[in-house]
């Protein structure tokens, strides 16, 4: 490689590096305020891509989540799918996730009665959906993803325990299942940075529920393209539940990405 290539990548992966240490300043100044109720977390993930056919391709993944300011294990999981190129700029995909959650301890309690149960491990299946149209306006690119997700959690033989005020009795119940609907629309902006191979991008993105807007969710970081095959992407995702009081996560986010 030549002199003046090696001054250019450098040059170039000092902008972008500039670009996302400016957003996550401002990130990290939106949370400051609430820093005492911030958890923070680690989010770790793979993911496999083969070609299967024009336009066609199959997509496998794992993923590895922490919370508790990562000393508890959140979630772990596996997925696949299906990626479709319909055209230049649109991408369809689908495709079904197995997660392993640690759910939290949980309490709630009102005039007429009071509920407990204690934090355990449970499965949930999910089922997603997804349509994505990008655009490029010189050497950045904007992606709009709308995504369906379907979850259900199966019954389990951990127990509820609820007393009920007014004839001060409890009693064991067993936890039964629940599905949810979630729609989720994601913007994603991404900087190509001349001759170098670490591209800076960020997004920001809305999960609704039949309520209204559960959470939210911000990503800063960048993509390291390795080499043809092989990519890293790095850098930190903020969380926040809708309410006013909802819990916020830190999460420094690494996910690998192969391609054969």
């Amino acid at each position: 490689m030549e002199k003046r290539t090696v001054i250019n990548a450098l040059a170039g992966a000092k902008r972008g590096m500039a670009i996302v240490a400016v957003t996550l300043a401002a990130v990290m100044g939106s949370t400051t305020a609430a820093a005492e109720d911030l958890d923070m977390g680690l989010w770790l993930g793979g993911d496999a891509t083969t070609k299967l056919a024009k336009g066609l391709t199959l997509d496998l993944g794992a993923q590895f989540r922490t919370r508790n300011n990562f000393q508890t294990v959140e979630r772990f999981g596996v997925s696949a799918g299906l990626g479709y190129k319909i055209q230049k700029h649109l991408k369809a995909s689908a495709g079904y996730i197995l997660l392993i959650n640690n759910f939290k301890e949980s309490y709630s309690a009102n005039s007429n009665r009071i509920k407990w149960m204690p934090s355990y491990y449970g499965t949930r299946h999910r089922f997603f959906a997804s349509l994505q149209y990008d655009v490029d306006a010189g050497r950045f690119n904007f992606a709009l993803r709308e995504r369906w997700q379907y979850t259900y959690r199966p019954g389990a033989d951990e127990k509820v325990y609820r007393y009920d005020v007014d004839d001060e009795t409890g009693e064991w119940l067993d936890r039964g299942g629940k599905a949810q609907h979630i729609l989720r629309t994601r913007l994603k902006v991404e900087y190509n940075i001349p001759k170098c191979p670490v591209d800076p991008y960020a997004y920001g993105e809305l999960f609704y529920n039949g309520h209204g807007m559960s959470k939210y969710r911000g990503f800063v970081g960048a993509e390291w393209k390795i080499n043809k095959t092989n990519a890293l992407d790095f850098g930190f995702i903020y969380q926040k539940e809708a309410a006013s009081d909802g819990e916020q996560t830190l999460a420094v986010s690494v996910n690998y990405g192969i391609k054969f």
